[in-house]
């Protein structure tokens, strides 16, 4: 390294003093550098003339920031006499896409049925729904996604809680409701729905989390 702004100390803490002269794949992470060592190395040796990748970088203060880097060979001539690199930190956007990630997985691990609507859409359709929805009702998601979850009552729409459920969409507020409703294969199961709004940063509720309970058993058991 032979030159680094000052945002290179903004965002590893690192002294520019201390880290001129110092090679930079001494910064990064051990599994990020073998990672792409193969690409490193090609890049040194002229066979290519980019590299774009993410890495780990540690911190003076001990944490760690995820960078991405883009390194671009300077040639005089055919011969590679040194690399211009940008590096951008990423931090949180990796750390937002990890928590996307685990929240995914815990909702996909949830017996029950979730489903999310978009209120902000014409008919308010699914925008999606865990595989707890897919096991109680049969409907795959791509069968699911994109319709609004009345195909789940068929042609039994005459029941009172429908029009509740309608009022507390339209109110964008919660409510629960027991509903007739229908499995892809025509069984008929009880499904006690809640729902919930979301609202956006400015208030407006904008989506609905819909949580199905198939109670059919005990529909059953009080017959």
């Amino acid at each position: 390294l032979n030159f680094l702004n000052k945002a290179w100390e903004k965002i590893t803490g690192h002294a520019i003093e201390d880290s001129l002269g110092r090679e930079y794949p001494e910064f990064m992470h051990r599994d990020d550098l073998h990672r792409n060592l193969q690409a490193l190395v090609a890049l040194r040796q002229g066979e290519i003339d980019s590299h774009e990748f993410d890495c780990r970088v540690p911190c003076r203060d001990g944490s760690t920031r995820w960078l991405s880097i883009k390194l671009n060979t300077l040639r005089d001539d055919d011969r590679v006499t040194g690399f211009a690199g940008i590096l951008t930190d990423i931090t949180e956007q990796r750390d937002a896409a990890t928590a996307i990630a685990i929240r995914d997985r815990a909702l996909q691990a949830v017996g029950n049925g979730i489903s999310i609507i978009d209120r902000r859409q014409r008919d308010y359709p699914a925008s999606y729904v865990n595989g707890g929805f897919e096991q109680i009702t049969g409907y795959p998601r791509s069968e699911a996604i994109g319709r609004n979850c009345r195909f789940l009552r068929g042609n039994d729409h005459d029941q009172p809680e429908v029009a509740m459920l309608r009022r507390a969409i339209a109110a964008g507020r919660p409510c629960e409701v027991t509903l007739r409703n229908y499995r892809k294969d025509g069984s008929l199961f009880w499904n006690d729905l809640s729902i919930a709004p979301v609202p956006d940063e400015a208030g407006q509720v904008t989506h609905f989390v819909g949580i199905i309970n198939d109670i059919t058993d005990r529909k059953r058991y009080e017959e």
